[in-house]
């Protein structure tokens, strides 16, 4: 089990997920000196279904993410109180990391880089991060205090146990979406509407730039990718 059971739930579906976007890639790729046996129809079918799960997965990993957070957060925060003003040496090091390992099988490291910082590191049996998982999405920064200072994981190089929930936070994870295959389907549609405004305000350009003498610069559009 990973975590918590409704995480390991949650894991599984969507690695489930993944499977079948693989096997949609493959039906859509193109077989170069190859016969195409597939009908068009089924190609295009499978593209529709492949773009909107390729968006429902992000948005799953982030959920992912999310509830990771949450379900590990009191422990991190318990550790902390615990080894309050404790000097984070090598051994210290290792008797925290090995508490969240045999807790959630995730590694835990305490640092003031950027001000101060808190690695969680999700892992495998071979120790190595999983899941899918970067090595810095579980980067939990601390915020700054009423008085403009940034609060520390260290002090001297020991151990903060008073930092609250309220302190820290997992750095560029939205909010859980509750439903990530209609938020994707509600992403796609906005995104395909927005794509068509673009296509319209260039084939505008193109004919304003059309009526300009040499002098007067010609206007682009720039920024805007044509793909999620």
């Amino acid at each position: 089990m990973f975590i918590n059971e409704a995480i390991t739930r949650y894991m599984e579906e969507t690695a489930t997920k993944r499977r079948r976007a693989n096997d949609l890639e493959e039906l859509t790729r193109p077989q170069w000196g190859k016969p195409c046996k597939t009908p068009i129809k089924d190609i295009e079918a499978a593209a529709a279904e492949l773009a909107l799960l390729n968006i429902e997965l992000k948005i799953r990993h982030d959920n992912a993410r999310r509830m990771i957070y949450d379900a590990t957060l009191p422990a991190i925060l318990d550790i902390l109180k615990k080894w309050n003003g404790k000097p984070y040496g090598e051994k210290t090091k290792q008797k925290i990391s090995d508490e969240m390992k045999a807790r959630f099988n995730c590694a835990l490291y305490l640092s003031n880089t950027y001000g101060g910082k808190i690695d969680l590191v999700p892992l495998n049996g071979e120790g190595y991060t999983n899941y899918n998982f970067r090595y810095d999405e579980f980067d939990i920064f601390t915020r700054y205090s009423s008085d403009g200072q940034q609060i520390h994981v260290l002090n001297d190089n020991r151990i903060n146990g008073a930092i609250t929930a309220d302190d820290i936070y997992l750095s560029n994870c939205p909010a859980i979406v509750a439903d990530p295959a209609a938020r994707a389907a509600e992403i796609l549609t906005a995104f395909t509407e927005l794509k068509r405004k673009q296509d319209q305000f260039e084939r505008e350009i193109t004919q304003f730039n059309n009526l300009l003498p040499s002098g007067i610069e010609r206007r682009h559009i720039s920024g805007f990718r044509n793909y999620l």
